[in-house]
């Protein structure tokens, strides 16, 4: 069965395998707790009133008191404040994409 959404959670729930394309071409095929694993140890949870730092991907912002709580999936610790969290199927995706995206732009150069 083929099932394409945009919503990372319908696939959490529904599916034990799952494959991702990008360009029109096959870039990930396994479990849902494989590509999960992909963003261990790049996931950080950021509290900050200043600016977030421009590394990685933020993926949710929500006020905390007078500050912002970010989720950012990074490859680096982002800022000295950063902690690390565990990832979610969401992370996993967005580190692969990230992680496409690099070498796509290095085989272009």
């Amino acid at each position: 069965m083929l099932l394409s959404t945009h919503i990372v959670d319908d696939v959490a729930q529904t599916c034990t395998e799952l494959a991702v394309l990008g360009r029109g071409k096959l870039i990930y095929r396994g479990t849902v707790s494989e590509l999960t694993a992909r963003a261990e140890g790049s996931v950080w949870s950021l509290v900050t009133s200043d600016p977030v730092p421009s590394v990685g991907t933020v993926l949710s912002s929500l006020p905390d008191g007078g500050a912002t709580r970010y989720r950012i999936v990074a490859a680096a610790r982002p800022s000295p404040e950063a902690e690390p969290v565990a990832p979610s199927l969401e992370d996993g995706y967005v580190a692969l994409a990230q992680y496409h995206s690099l070498t796509a732009a290095d085989s272009a150069a």
